[in-house]
């Protein structure tokens, strides 16, 4: 069915089952090296809060976000800003967040996570890109919330950021090769 193809893509092959894998490893590993020391929490925490950020938060955005506008995008516009395009808008529409005292936006530096933002929005589109599945996308949307919440990092440390950059510019290099029009698939 059509929902089905929409969710969970297509086959991937080991090479990008390696990639998913090392994607999801590298943003955990990332966020737990620069924890603040002391700041650890429980797996049952950590699975808790994942389930419920896949049912009820941020994840399910992805059904619209690279199911629906990141393809209409690259139908029209190179990868690279069909992926930036959509994350801006994506950083945007998290907007009314930092207006709104005790949400987990307010208080940030807008520049730190619209940088985050377009960052994510790389790692999402290889995600995308490797296995067309929004499910997959959506998993990993609610792994960084999670991760957020849970084990926070130190965002204002630069070997942190340096780090998340280095993960961000894998990303866009893998995007460019897999849309590569001489790409035999």
């Amino acid at each position: 069915s059509s929902l089905k193809q929409f969710l969970l893509g297509k086959t991937a092959r080991p090479a990008h089952s390696t990639a998913v894998f090392v994607l999801f490893a590298t943003q955990f590993l990332n966020f737990y090296c620069f924890r603040p020391s002391g700041n650890i929490c429980s797996p049952q925490t950590f699975l808790t809060v994942f389930t419920g950020q896949l049912l009820l938060g941020g994840g399910l955005e992805e059904g619209g976000w690279r199911g629906y506008l990141l393809p209409c995008f690259s139908r029209k516009c190179p990868i690279l800003l069909s992926a930036t395009a959509v994350s801006l808008l994506w950083v945007f529409w998290h907007l009314p967040y930092f207006l709104f005292p005790g949400n987990l936006q307010s208080g940030q530096n807008f520049f730190s996570y619209t940088l985050i933002g377009i960052v994510t929005g790389f790692i999402l589109t290889a995600l995308y890109l490797l296995t067309n599945s929004v499910l997959l996308c959506m998993l990993f949307h609610s792994w960084q919330n999670t991760l957020v919440m849970t084990i926070p990092a130190d965002t204002g440390n630069p070997w942190f950021m340096l780090a998340f950059l280095a993960l961000g510019a894998a990303s866009a290099l893998l995007c460019l090769v897999l849309c590569r029009p001489d790409r035999n698939d």
